[in-house]
């Protein structure tokens, strides 16, 4: 199967910053592969204006024993 997830989030009640996930990948009966990528922009606590956080990775899973029922 496909997966295809995006959420987006912005500060509220005079909090700057917002944040934005993407997650897409594939599944089978027993092999789980995702890219994640999340991009958040958040208050420079030195400052004024806003620092910018990058964060890039892979998800694997495989299953390793039969599923309960």
């Amino acid at each position: 199967g496909v997966i295809r997830f995006r959420a987006s989030c912005r500060g509220s009640g005079g909090v700057q910053g917002q944040v934005q996930l993407t997650l897409n990948g594939r599944f089978a009966a027993i092999t789980l592969l995702a890219d994640i990528e999340v991009d958040a922009e958040v208050p420079n606590p030195n400052g004024s204006g806003t620092l910018t956080l990058r964060t890039r990775g892979t998800l694997k899973g495989r299953r390793i024993g039969s599923c309960p029922r």
